[in-house]
């Protein structure tokens, strides 16, 4: 099954995600839009030269988070950050099972029962 998975990942994206996600791994608690690389586009696009740090307030609705504690993409020190940011966290879940890194989520044999269950139950709640 994991050659199956590994064929299509990253499947559907293009670099730019990957290079802000690097750029967001360089910046220490922050949380800002794409940096264009050069002054004039950041300009161009944001009205500042530096890219404006998201304005996590303005999410209204409840978020779940979940972590794993072994992931490296999604650290459980970087969802605690982003927890205390947002103002509607109605969960924040850390998965301590064997190592649960970023793909065990949706690869682990065990992932109904860590995680998709704790989902569709609070789905079903709301619904």
């Amino acid at each position: 099954m994991m050659p199956t998975y590994l064929d299509h990942v990253p499947d559907g994206s293009s670099t730019r995600p990957f290079v802000q996600y690097a750029q967001g791994h360089l910046l220490q608690d922050e949380f800002r839009k794409y940096d264009f690389g050069n002054d004039e586009e950041n300009l161009e696009h944001y009205g500042s030269v530096i890219p404006p740090a998201y304005d996590l307030s303005n999410v209204k609705v409840p978020v779940a988070l979940f972590a794993g504690d072994a992931d490296d993409l999604a650290c459980v020190a970087d969802v605690n950050i982003l927890a205390e940011q947002l103002p509607n966290v109605s969960l924040l879940q850390v998965v301590e099972f064997e190592g649960f890194t970023h793909m065990d989520f949706s690869i682990a044999i065990d992932a109904d029962k860590l995680v998709y269950n704790k989902i569709l139950e609070m789905i079903n709640a709301n619904y």
